[in-house]
């Protein structure tokens, strides 16, 4: 499924084919890849959960490449950390 630009919650981002990855100097359970969209979505409901006030995360597609068969994007993710502080990274 080929992503559309716009405001999507951490749910709505994780109905689609995915396969995760971070940076590469983090541990290869955290760096990925996360296969799936059960992986992907297990893995950010994790970290976005243990760290971030709940339902303050939103993803923002800044452009997307591709079709059906594969896409790559581009996105903005948001959220408030538990201690108040806003997180923002592309």
């Amino acid at each position: 499924m080929a992503l559309n630009r716009g405001l999507a919650s951490i749910g709505e981002w994780c109905s689609c084919t995915l396969t995760w990855r971070v940076n590469h100097s983090l541990a290869p359970n955290i760096a990925g890849p996360h296969v799936g969209k059960e992986a992907v979505c297990a893995f950010n409901e994790a970290v976005f959960t243990k760290f971030y006030e709940s339902g303050s995360v939103t993803v923002e597609i800044l452009d997307d490449i591709g079709d059906e068969a594969s896409s790559v994007v581009r996105m903005l993710v948001r959220a408030m950390s538990r201690r108040g502080n806003p997180y923002s990274v592309e």
